[in-house]
């Protein structure tokens, strides 16, 4: 598995306490892709302050925006997609939703971008 910075990886180490669900998916879901498609994971994404958050979706009509914020509860993680192929990503997607029951009954993984940012994998496990 590899991460995007240093702060990824200290928020990695935290994720298996903060939401050990979410950790477990994760780690399940890098094997499944060194199996299936022979590549590793990187992690982009874990932990964001509410402010972060907001930085992030500055492009975005406030109305528009999503009501949740996952990444702001440890509650979300995002994975770099731009190494994977479209087929690649549209498997990993159907694998994590077959695989994983979200309780809050909300998709497990999706393939989407932030206005005025790039596509990438986004996997929650929202309690």
């Amino acid at each position: 598995m590899k991460f995007k910075s240093d702060r990824i990886r200290d928020e990695w180490a935290q994720l298996a306490f903060k939401n050990p669900g979410l950790f477990s998916i994760i780690e399940k879901l890098h094997d499944y892709v060194a199996n299936t498609h022979c590549k590793e994971i990187m992690l982009t994404s874990i932990y964001r302050t509410p402010e972060e958050n907001d930085i992030l979706y500055k492009d975005t009509p406030a109305d528009k925006r999503p009501k949740a914020q996952p990444h702001t509860l440890w509650a979300a993680a995002d994975i770099r997609s731009s190494m994977f192929s479209q087929d690649e990503i549209t498997s990993i997607v159907s694998w994590l939703n077959a695989s994983f029951k979200n309780p809050s009954g909300k998709s497990t993984a999706l393939y989407h971008a932030i206005q005025g940012n790039v596509g990438h994998l986004h996997i929650q496990h929202v309690l």
